[in-house]
């Protein structure tokens, strides 16, 4: 069964994540870490970790802190699922996240980044719906990833 560990401040799961113990990272849906907790943790888990579920339930993350989990979950091989539900998203932070996740590696590189992502939880984030011309079009192509 895998370790479920449900944090109250960002300082705890950064914690946490240098553990390397812990597979389902949690932070308590009255957390509020925002943008910069989220870009906090996202950096966190960029290289090395054995994080397998990430949930960041209505912490108030916005586009930019969208931007920064893409980015730093771009080089990040183990996250299989990322759960970001009830947070200000909008199809601004939806194509962020997109397009830095799927970023190939290296400048001028042909490979696209993270290949383990396999769920991406977007309920109640203030996203259009699926329109065949959103962001979250870019990922079928790539990989294959279930939206919720």
């Amino acid at each position: 069964m895998p370790k479920h560990a449900v944090c109250t401040t960002v300082e705890e799961a950064l914690a946490l994540i240098q553990a390397e113990e812990e597979t389902v990272l949690e932070m308590h849906s009255h957390s509020l870490i925002g943008d910069k907790g989220a870009t906090a943790i996202a950096e966190a888990l960029r290289f090395r970790n054995k994080i397998k579920i990430l949930i960041l339930p209505g912490q108030k993350i916005g586009p930019e802190g969208a931007a920064a989990l893409g980015q730093n979950l771009n080089k990040n091989t183990d996250l299989e699922e990322l759960h970001i539900p009830n947070n200000p998203i909008g199809y601004e932070g939806v194509k962020r996240f997109a397009d830095a996740l799927t970023a190939p590696l290296t400048k001028g590189g042909s490979k696209p980044g993270n290949k383990t992502l396999r769920v991406l939880g977007l309920k109640g984030c203030d996203i259009e719906p699926h329109c065949g011309d959103c962001g979250m079009c870019r990922f079928s192509p790539l990989f294959p990833i279930s939206l919720i």
